[in-house]
């Protein structure tokens, strides 16, 4: 019985797209956080 050979390349792209989708995710975040502060002065507020 032949040895199946796992191909990795695609998952290493596959790894790559899910890590740069979650970082640009975590970037906006963090934008969105800091243009709040700045106008708001809070990122979290419950207006009355």
């Amino acid at each position: 019985m032949a040895k199946q050979v796992k191909k990795s390349a695609p998952n290493d792209v596959y790894t790559a797209l899910i890590g740069s989708a979650l970082m640009v995710t975590l970037a906006t975040a963090v934008f969105v956080a800091i243009r709040c502060y700045s106008q708001y002065g809070s990122i979290f507020k419950i207006i009355e």
